[in-house]
């Protein structure tokens, strides 16, 4: 192509011209605005390489969406509910086979730096590209996607067995559930920390026994309050008829001790004190033996 510059003709390459009016045209077309908030991490994706860089200060930045995708993630603290409420509850089996219904709330963060932020996006798949119309639905979609992909997995698993270990009764005592609870935390941040999430808070809260289980745990509890020969239980005819339940169920084997105040099991010969309790154990066999007995006499009836 010619043009006439100071009168005289000059030659200039069309082709590369309109090259570089193209690639203008188009770099402004895809250029977008990545902001970032003061309680988000940004997360750039290129979809060319695959490399996943993160903005972890806030601000705004130009970056070209033809070929990458833009994120952002919460700095600040998030919570996952399992609750009967939520349809979610967290259902446990005890050591004796008990089942307990646990609502439970894990507050949990990001671990807010490159490497943990580079984890999260290869984890939850964001470096695999999708059709180019299921990117916009995705960008919603990061937040949930570690939350439910790790914390809650990770969470359900962890408190079922670390709040298996206790005994039915034990859930009655605050101080052996905020135990478990800080066990709980510690045991998901040992796995949770190289997916870039840190557990803040496990707070356990309301629990349910099943019915059958509930009742039987009542009346074990109420058992194991008394000596059966104490004249204490003399002003409580329902222990009182438990403890002498109990007496015939199980025999002579289990003597309570006032000078050691704790259960005593004759096995092998000798009187040891019961450390793994398995006075309580009995007490629920013989609350069991009583329920059969007394369906037999209505069946007969």
């Amino acid at each position: 192509m010619d043009v006439i510059i100071n009168k005289k003709p000059v030659s200039l390459p069309i082709l590369p011209i309109l090259a570089l009016v193209s690639t203008l045209i188009l770099g402004f077309m895809s250029a977008r605005i990545a902001s970032v908030g003061g309680d988000e991490v940004g997360v750039f994706v290129n979809n060319l390489t695959g490399n996943v860089s993160a903005e972890l200060q806030s601000g705004s930045s130009l970056y070209n969406g033809l070929y990458t995708d833009f994120y952002t993630l919460k700095k600040t603290e998030g919570s996952i509910e399992m609750s009967k409420e939520s349809g979610d509850v967290v259902r446990i089996k005890t050591g004796d086979g008990s089942d307990i219904e646990l609502d439970v709330m894990v507050n949990y963060r990001l671990i807010a730096n490159d490497a943990s932020v580079k984890t999260i996006a290869l984890e939850c798949g964001l470096t695999l590209v999708p059709p180019y119309d299921a990117q916009a639905a995705r960008r919603g979609e990061l937040e949930d996607a570690y939350k439910q992909q790790w914390v809650r997995v990770y969470s359900r698993s962890i408190v079922r067995q670390v709040f298996g270990e206790l005994e039915p009764k034990d859930f009655y005592d605050a101080g052996a559930r905020d135990d478990k609870a800080q066990k709980a935390r510690r045991e998901l941040n040992s796995v949770l920390a190289s997916h870039g999430v840190e557990v803040t808070r496990v707070v356990p809260s309301n629990y349910t026994y099943y019915a059958e289980d509930k009742e039987l745990i009542d009346l074990a509890s109420s058992l194991m309050k008394y000596d059966p020969a104490s004249p204490l239980v003399l002003a409580n005819r329902t222990d009182l008829g438990n403890a002498e339940r109990f007496v015939a169920h199980v025999g002579t084997r289990f003597r309570h001790c006032h000078s050691l105040g704790s259960w005593l099991e004759y096995a092998g010969g000798v009187w040891s004190r019961d450390t793994d309790e398995s006075v309580f154990r009995s007490g629920r066999d013989t609350l069991r033996a009583l329920a059969s007995q007394a369906q037999e006499i209505g069946d007969e009836a």
